[in-house]
């Protein structure tokens, strides 16, 4: 039965137009499942107003977004160069603790640093408000600018650095003149990834908002007083200016240099006998503010010595139960789809590579919140159960996630090869399963890791579109709004640990079949 169905595909993939289907197939879920949805509320761009509570909770948002992105840019480079140059047992360590904070939900990141910052349990040193949401965008956006960043460097061929070294440069002259002008492109995309997450953050912001109330905050606000006029506005600016931002971006990632060319050699010199304190100084920010935070969780509940009850216990595992159904089946879908939208665009097929991948990048960038409530709107008609719903406003903020990471690697393969197979009479079948599939597995892997696991994190999107249905980062919400902190604390140590194995089992899923 296999090897018919391989003949039959085989013979199925000579005709160009059933490739071409696929591809069309691949384009219309994108376009109708993913990114109308995410942007249909601009189509209400005329309902906009712009009342004080709109612009102020704007304001915040920008404010905030832009300080921990400063932040995690100033210690983040020069972590991720210190764990690029570093080897052996110190660079795994580094490395596993840089991203451990990911796996963590950003619900169960915000309950952790809101008591580490901000309860009697912890430091107690920020109230609820502008600084304790920054002390939290920052801890949950650092290892993105971080990981970019470092993996940047790992890619730099030592040579130019070597070379640099023999001529007599220091470290510091050879970081500012070789390397990291080299990495640009990367440094503005760990800002961007940094800088869209923040403007994004919903709900572990709610935990820390206080008074400080910021855009994505304000949309749920807003949905839920049935002010849909407010919700309409808030969204529409946020997703404008995140298409901005990113346009922006892009732009300077082509034209910007990072070329400093006044720069004092003794001073540099001088400068350079500090690297050893500037490595202390830079480690000390990453296990104070973002390591410590992040999981003090697991402190305080070690100090707890009670339990949940039995009917608790039952909403936990029944919310760990829909958070991992959804999680499962989008990415599933989204492979199927994404896979086949990544070949087009990386392949550039049609010349129209170019603009999916800016709509799909579009998709990345939009605020979950202001999705999510967009596709409550445009679904609105068609009479959705709730769990179908969640499940497409998932699939929609997923879908980029899959597709980002193939389409890279597609675009970067040898071509020579592939051509090579089709002359020796290999089907494109063939070429795909025997030669195209093997070069871009890592990053179908990690694609499939990086969409189940943000499927996993979202709070946003799931409140602007559930009302009876919780999915566990809702629950431990909806726990450390009614102070329920022991509860809230159980949910996250479990879906944390969940979460953890379940990494570890993909990424040695991922290994092995490198290796084979």
């Amino acid at each position: 039965m296999c090897g018919f169905l391989k003949r039959r595909l085989s013979s199925l993939s000579k005709k160009s137009s059933v490739s071409n289907a696929l591809y069309a197939l691949a384009i219309l879920f994108f376009v109708f499942f993913v990114f109308l949805p995410a942007i249909y509320v601009l189509s209400l761009s005329l309902n906009v107003r712009l009342d004080a509570l709109v612009l102020n909770s704007l304001a915040t948002s920008f404010e905030i977004a832009l300080l921990c992105t400063a932040l995690s840019l100033f210690f983040g480079i020069p972590l991720a160069w210190l764990i690029a140059r570093s080897r052996g047992f110190k660079k795994e360590v580094l490395n596993s603790l840089v991203d451990m904070p990911l796996i963590i939900p950003t619900s169960a990141l915000g309950f952790s640093v809101y008591l580490f910052w901000g309860s009697q349990y912890g430091l107690a040193l920020l109230e609820k408000g502008f600084w304790l949401i920054t002390a939290l965008h920052t801890a949950f956006v650092f290892p993105y600018v971080v990981r970019t960043v470092s993996a940047a460097f790992e890619e730099l061929d030592p040579v130019h650095e070597t070379a640099a070294r023999s001529l007599g440069a220091n470290l510091l002259t050879v970081f500012r003149t070789v390397s990291f002008p080299l990495v640009k492109s990367s440094v503005i995309t760990g800002g961007m990834l940094a800088f869209t997450r923040s403007l994004s953050e919903t709900g572990a912001t709610m935990m820390a908002a206080g008074l400080a109330v910021t855009a994505p905050v304000l949309v749920l606000q807003y949905k839920n007083a049935g002010d849909v006029s407010g919700a309409v506005s808030v969204s529409v600016i946020l997703i404008v200016s995140a298409i901005a931002f990113l346009l922006l971006a892009k732009r300077l990632a082509g034209k910007m240099s990072f070329s400093f060319e006044r720069v004092s050699p003794r001073l540099e010199a001088r400068l350079n006998r500090f690297s050893p304190a500037k490595n202390s100084v830079v480690l000390a920010f990453f296990f104070i503010l973002i390591l410590v935070p992040a999981f003090f969780f697991f402190i305080f509940l070690a100090q707890m010595k009670q339990l949940p009850s039995a009917e608790q216990m039952k909403l936990i595992f029944d919310s760990l139960g829909a958070s991992f159904l959804v999680a499962a089946v989008v990415t599933v879908i989204n492979l199927v789809f994404g896979f086949a939208l990544a070949l087009f665009i990386g392949r550039n097929k049609f010349g129209l590579g170019k603009l999916l991948e800016t709509a799909n990048e579009v998709v990345l960038v939009v605020p979950t919140s202001a999705l999510g409530f967009s596709l409550a709107l445009y679904w609105a008609g068609f009479h959705i159960p709730e769990l179908l719903l969640i499940m497409l406003a998932h699939l929609s903020f997923t879908f980029p996630y899959i597709v980002t990471p193939i389409a890279a690697m597609v675009a970067q393969l040898d071509k020579n090869l592939e051509e090579a197979a089709a002359t020796l009479g290999a089907t494109p079948y063939k070429i795909l399963s025997s030669v195209t599939m093997p070069l871009i597995l890592p990053s179908v892997l990690a694609g499939v890791v990086m969409a189940f696991m943000r499927s996993i994190s979202e709070t946003g999107a799931t409140l602007a579109v559930s009302k009876s249905i919780s999915t566990a980062p809702v629950l431990i919400v909806k726990f450390v709004q009614s102070q329920q902190l022991v509860e809230a604390a159980v949910a996250c140590a479990i879906l944390f640990a969940i979460s953890f194995v379940l990494l570890i089992v993909m990424r040695r899923s991922a290994g092995r079949k490198k290796e084979a």
